[in-house]
């Protein structure tokens, strides 16, 4: 039985004619480097002067419609026929292409792979609510979009609590998720609606330690996220409750980690700040 070239089916994807030179996800607007024509995503050619895949010289660029084609009728014969793999599939590819910062095509290939995985009504609600919280990240931070990177952690919190036993619920993603959409509304000062995302997230992460499905630092961090935008809010009061209670929820010494240590140090510092602010207040 011939196997096919790309190694699907075999659990061993191989480097293969129709990926990325730079990326190695499936080429995006495909793309010829000049005068070699191997192919790149139109987004990742335009920083290569010596081509990846055979050393020449780049000389420019060049789109190449018909490459598209042929991918296309490639996919129809040897893709994933399955929904489930078909959007594991492209999501593996986003993140090949996110990797190398081809943003644009990242955030095409989430949406094939949530396409994909909408179709499968047997499909996890979870792996459906990473999927979007990942594109969301990217709609926010790389490709400015706030609004829209905001209604996909909406709709990432929705596909985890809807129609889900509150048992069954994977409290780890939806703090996760609850923290990401957070750190959205604090880049943009609405520091209202981000204490209450961390406050979510708090919640969250504490019924997920509760369960075992993540460790007391987890519990912390978000418990540190919400202690700053009290504190950015001037709920100085509220703040130092928060931050002498994960104090003394942190072990100290070796014990540890390097983020641990972080949230300590910033911690005990955001304390001193604010003892001064209220020494002042009543001097």
């Amino acid at each position: 039985m011939a196997s096919c070239p790309l190694g699907y089916g075999s659990g061993k994807e191989k480097d293969h004619p129709m990926a990325c030179a730079a990326c190695h996800g499936l080429a995006f607007e495909p793309t010829y480097a000049l005068v070699c024509k191997c192919v790149y995503c139109s987004a990742c050619v335009g920083d290569v002067r010596d081509c990846y895949s055979c050393g020449r010289d780049v000389e420019g660029s060049e789109p190449v419609l018909e490459f598209q084609e042929k991918i296309d009728v490639f996919l129809n014969a040897h893709g994933p026929k399955e929904k489930r793999e078909r959007g594991m599939f492209w999501l593996e590819h986003a993140v090949k292409h996110e990797r190398k910062g081809n943003f644009m095509a990242a955030d095409a290939r989430y949406i094939q792979a949530l396409e994909a995985f909408k179709e499968d009504e047997s499909n996890s609600k979870e792996e459906i609510s990473i999927c979007m919280s990942k594109q969301a990240e990217i709609r926010w931070q790389r490709l400015s979009d706030v609004e829209s990177g905001r209604e996909m952690f909406k709709e990432a919190v929705g596909q985890l609590i809807s129609g889900t036993n509150p048992e069954n619920v994977n409290f780890t993603t939806m703090a996760v998720t609850y923290m990401k959409w957070g750190a959205l509304e604090h880049s943009i000062a609405n520091l209202k609606a981000a204490a209450e995302l961390f406050k979510c997230a708090t919640e969250a992460r504490e019924n997920a330690f509760v369960k075992g499905m993540c460790d007391g630092e987890d519990v912390v961090a978000s418990r540190f996220a919400l202690a700053n935008v009290r504190v950015d809010l001037g709920e100085n009061k509220a703040a130092e409750e928060l931050f002498r209670e994960l104090l003394e929820t942190l072990p100290r010494g070796d014990q540890l980690s390097a983020r641990g240590k972080a949230m300590r140090q910033i911690a005990e510092e955001r304390l001193g700040d604010i003892d001064t602010k209220t020494n002042r207040a009543q001097t």
